[in-house]
């Protein structure tokens, strides 16, 4: 596993980083959210949810990863991507909020 400079981990949960991953400059790891409030106050109670990255996994430069979000083994992160949602194994995802951009061999 390699984490590269600038990275910042929340820890309000778990961040599980599996085996062989690779994570960019000023990667951020979200694990604290907020629950929608009354309009005088939207953001209201706090709680958290752990982050999985599986094995493999590489994680571009300024990628932000949120709360409860699983990323499967062998995916790749774009550069500066926002992960709001699980991603599968094996594919490329880019842009914000990311997207599939392409499926990968699995080799």
């Amino acid at each position: 596993m390699f984490i590269n400079r600038g990275c910042y981990f929340d820890l309000s949960a778990v961040v599980h980083l599996g085996k062989g991953c690779t994570v960019g400059h000023g990667v951020t790891f979200i694990t604290a959210n907020h629950r929608l409030g009354p309009p005088e106050h939207r953001a209201g109670e706090v709680y958290a949810s752990g982050i999985t990255v599986g094995v493999g996994v590489w994680i571009g430069a300024n990628a932000i990863i949120l709360p409860g979000v699983q990323v499967g083994k062998g995916a790749v992160i774009g550069a500066a991507a926002v992960v709001t949602r699980d991603i599968p194994a094996n594919c490329l995802v880019t842009g914000v909020p990311a997207r599939i951009a392409k499926e990968l061999l699995d080799t």
